[in-house]
């Protein structure tokens, strides 16, 4: 059974983190960690009796930066996940729990007081952070409205849908910039997204879908809006991934809180997402992309 599950768990990881998950050798494997500049390699080996018993064997390499007590304390935060898994595979959750970790140690190092009193470069840098916030406050101010569902747990991965009514693909792509200024939304391990929008002069549809990598997800959703026959409407469904294989019940998922939110925003909305029978669907572009088979 260990082994069965150590198998699953390694083709998962590769599907997951592609060319910064490698095998260096039988029963060893390394993966590189990165966020915001800062870089460590985590080497791993699976006892024979993970994740039943023990947890996984780990090394940090590459980090001379990091303190022994900051060494102490993730050792700690590892096998208090390992603890909490009640058996379960973690190697995911490991290699996620590290990132944000990094992530937070870069944003506490930074200088929380703006500097006036600097020139050349770093001026410059200053100003363009200055525009880049600026350009995102406007994003912002001229998104549509944007509903979020409740998320839906199964075996460690999350899933959670999000909705918008859009006019016109600059709506949708506003919708998209402003969900991904959500860390934890862009950084997800996959955003499944489907639109459909409606032309009344040439009474057809505009519409496409986008798998992120998730094999044929996209596809999918896109179908679902067409036969609950909404316009007018894009659909993302986010996916944090827990480490363990859900087969065809992640298809499953996807769609049950896309549905659901679709159904909340016709109840919950003033003006209800209007339904067209009479126009003829047509396909814009396709973005669908191949994935994994998680």
């Amino acid at each position: 059974m260990n082994s069965q599950l150590q198998a699953e768990e390694v083709e998962a990881l590769r599907a997951i983190y592609e060319d910064t998950f490698s095998s260096q050798s039988e029963g060893v494997y390394k993966v590189c960690v990165c966020s915001e500049g800062l870089r460590v390699e985590m080497m791993l080996m699976f006892p024979v009796d993970y994740p039943s018993t023990s947890p996984p064997l780990y090394e940090l390499r590459y980090a001379p930066w990091i303190k022994s007590s900051d060494l102490a304390y993730i050792d700690s935060s590892l096998h208090q996940i390992y603890n909490e898994s009640s058996g379960g595979v973690v190697v995911y959750e490991w290699v996620e729990w590290l990132r944000q970790w990094l992530s937070e140690r870069t944003t506490s190092n930074n200088d929380p007081e703006p500097r006036h009193d600097v020139e050349g470069p770093q001026a410059l840098a200053q100003e363009q952070l200055s525009v880049e916030e600026t350009h995102s406050q406007l994003v912002l101010a001229q998104c549509p409205d944007i509903l979020h569902g409740q998320p839906l747990t199964d075996r460690k991965s999350t899933f959670q849908a999000h909705l918008a009514r859009v006019s016109s693909t600059d709506e949708l792509e506003t919708v998209i910039a402003v969900l991904k200024q959500n860390k934890k939304i862009a950084t997800a391990t996959h955003n499944i997204m489907a639109y459909r929008i409606y032309h009344e002069g040439r009474d057809t549809y505009q519409q496409d879908c986008d798998d992120d990598g998730e094999a044929a997800a996209g596809g999918r959703l896109l179908h679902l809006l067409q036969i609950m026959d909404v316009r007018d409407v894009v659909v993302v469904v986010t996916r944090w991934y827990g480490g363990v294989l859900l087969g065809a019940d992640r298809f499953k998922h996807i769609n049950n809180v896309a549905r659901t939110i679709i159904q909340e925003s016709g109840r919950g909305l003033e003006h209800k997402i209007p339904t067209s029978r009479s126009a003829k669907d047509k396909k814009h572009f396709s973005k669908s992309k191949g994935g994994k088979n998680r």
